[in-house]
């Protein structure tokens, strides 16, 4: 499993995909939120969503994992 990690500390504002989901490499899967600043979360490599681990509203600390990848 491959672990999507937030590249910073704030707030996630979306999510879109769901556990089940397939992503091709450089797909956008979340947007989080810092000092009103929206940034996409995107894939690095193509996979299967395995799982979700925040939800929209979620604070998260910078490293933390927001989705990973099978």
């Amino acid at each position: 499993m491959t672990a999507v990690l937030a590249p910073m500390s704030g707030v996630v504002a979306e999510i879109s995909v769901a556990p089940g989901d397939v992503v091709e490499g450089g797909q956008v899967v979340a947007v989080m939120e810092a000092m009103k600043l929206k940034s996409p979360i995107v894939v690095d490599t193509p996979g299967t969503i395995a799982t979700v681990e925040v939800s929209p509203g979620d604070a998260v600390a910078s490293g933390a994992t927001i989705l990973t990848l099978s």
